[in-house]
């Protein structure tokens, strides 16, 4: 993983591998180093094919000038990306009948299981 911070006052939207992506000023996005590859020619020594599909060279000659608008990107590692996982809900049941609710305060349902037993 690697992270894209867009230094730049313009947001940048783009795509790899059916995944978008949108890189808004001051925000830092993370996204693996293939999609930094393809989308921004990260890692490439030449950005060609990159500065193409961002739309920011349509002739050999616009190379530098789109290079320096690659300037207002920064590549920053990632150190660890972190899910909150949920806790499973669990049913409290009685592990006997002594911890159980006393009859005159449960609610219907819990009344009915007690007379089943």
């Amino acid at each position: 993983m690697i992270g894209v911070k867009n230094k730049s006052e313009v947001t940048i939207k783009a795509r790899y591998n059916g995944e978008d992506f949108t890189f808004s000023p001051g925000v830092t996005v993370a996204c693996s180093e293939l999609a930094a590859a393809h989308i921004f020619g990260y890692g490439e020594k030449d950005k060609t094919r990159a500065l193409h599909r961002l739309g920011w060279m349509t002739s050999a000659g616009q190379y530098d000038e789109g290079v320096k608008r690659l300037d207002d990107f920064a590549f920053l590692a990632v150190e660890e990306t972190k899910f909150k996982e949920e806790a499973p809900t669990t049913l409290h049941l009685p592990k006997k009948a002594s911890d159980t609710i006393p009859m005159s305060k449960a609610p219907e349902g819990e009344r009915q299981v007690a007379v089943g037993r």
